[in-house]
């Protein structure tokens, strides 16, 4: 047997590239594939369903009195290397800083009021943000790369924030 190195599960986002080329050199062969569900949606950390149980199902974000649980002061900035294929460049995508917002906040009918962090641009592209589009929530929607995403739910995990 000759040496090899598999991987039984590669996600082509952003890498659809760089696989192409290892195809072509020679140095990667693609011999099968499978299919697997993924499902999309907001999450929110425990701690935060302990104190408010009502935050496990994000429509309840439509109730004014609920809203100031997300209710931030600040807001991060998107990154540019998490939309490689520049949605956000787009009218139709409407990004500012590489953040999304809804109509109701585009349009300043209200103001947005969290957060939701995402990652690249391309990853179940505009999924959620119908969602939070279609049910009129305050969230703007932020494009980070997996690290720096990692990094904020962590530090906001640590802190209980």
């Amino acid at each position: 047997l000759e040496e090899a190195d598999v991987n039984f599960e590669v996600w082509e986002g952003g890498k659809g590239q760089e696989l192409r080329r290892w195809i072509h050199s020679g140095s990667a062969e693609v011999v099968g594939s499978h299919a697997t569900l993924g499902y999309d949606g907001i999450h929110t950390l425990s701690h935060t369903i302990e104190r408010f149980p009502e935050a496990e199902f994000y429509q309840y974000l439509q109730a004014p009195e609920f809203q100031w649980v997300f209710a931030s002061s600040t807001h991060r900035r998107g990154e540019a290397s998490a939309d490689p294929g520049h949605l956000c460049r787009g009218k139709a995508w409407n990004c500012t800083d590489f953040v999304w917002q809804p109509p109701l906040c585009r349009n300043q009918t209200k103001r947005c009021l969290g957060q939701v962090l995402h990652d690249f641009s391309h990853y179940s592209q505009g999924v959620m943000e119908q969602q939070i589009a279609n049910n009129g929530l305050s969230l703007s929607m932020v494009y980070l790369t997996q690290r720096s995403k990692q990094v904020a739910v962590w530090n906001a995990f640590a802190s209980k924030k």
